[in-house]
């Protein structure tokens, strides 16, 4: 859900969001930047904060102790802001670098240990994480036509590198101190690389499948429809059947009956605010 989020919002602003000024600024080389203010997450953060992202099970061994993680989860997603930037490579490409900044998580895990080979216990934990970043470059590509004339039907997430931060692990149940003094600097480390990893890898998974399917059935639902569709603004006043006993007013016969004064009026209203003073 969380990265789901994300893309498509993603999708939104880079293709057709209509920002402030100031928000969304036209570089010179045809690339448009974009960057939203403190605030402006608070829909996204409450869509993507009971999201969970699992992790494998994983260990840490030193001196001794054998220290066992299970059902490591993290959830309570929250964005702190968020920059959007995209280029037209050519008529079928567009590159969209995206920065997701102070990303805060929380994961909780089981664990299990052996120590000394005398002493073991378990318990649970929670893991704070806050301050951490993602920098993805996406690729939003059509192999039909032009993105001027077709939606895309392929993105790609081609760079992806985040930085997560363990700022603190809570043991609660029958850890020894100096168990967990022994083994938490290696684990907030693994937890750390693995979180990174998984990030990663599912955005590159979720685009090559739910991102990949929601592309394709956009694109058939748009091709029902004709690509150079005219709409006749008129169409509703010539296809109207007036009653019997209604006249109708044709303003285009300037030099007849209320027609005529309709436009002297409107020439006169319009040479009024015409006007210099």
């Amino acid at each position: 859900m969380f990265l789901a989020a994300v893309v498509f919002i993603v999708l939104a602003v880079t293709s057709y969001a209509t920002a402030a000024a100031g928000d969304r600024i036209l570089g010179d080389d045809d690339s448009f930047f974009r960057r939203l203010a403190i605030g402006d997450f608070k829909e996204l953060n409450k869509l993507i904060k009971p999201a969970i992202l699992r992790l494998a099970d994983t260990s840490v061994s030193r001196d001794m102790i054998s220290f066992d993680v299970r059902n490591l989860r993290c959830t309570s997603f929250q964005v702190g802001d968020m920059t959007v930037s995209s280029k037209k490579d050519n008529l079928r490409r567009v590159s969209v670098p995206l920065n997701i900044i102070d990303l805060d998580m929380v994961c909780t895990f089981d664990y299990s240990y052996w120590a000394a080979l005398i002493f073991s216990g378990g318990g649970s934990a929670k893991v704070t994480s806050s301050g951490n970043d993602i920098l993805a470059k996406m690729a939003i590509t059509t192999n039909v036509g032009t993105l001027a004339t077709r939606p895309p039907n392929k993105l790609v997430f081609e760079q992806c590198d985040a930085n997560v931060i363990i700022n603190d692990i809570n043991f609660q149940g029958g850890v020894a101190a100096w168990v967990a003094n022994a083994i938490e600097g290696n684990l907030r480390g693994k937890i750390a690389a693995m979180a990174k990893t998984k990030i990663c890898q599912t955005l590159d998974d979720w685009s090559r499948t739910t991102i990949a399917d929601q592309l394709k059935a956009v694109g058939e639902t748009l091709a029902k429809y004709p690509a150079r569709y005219k709409v006749d603004p008129l169409s509703l006043e010539k296809a109207l059947v007036a009653p019997e006993f209604v006249t109708l007013l044709n303003l285009r016969e300037k030099d007849n009956g209320i027609a005529k004064y309709v436009h002297m009026a409107l020439d006169e209203t319009v040479s009024y605010f015409g006007t210099e003073t």
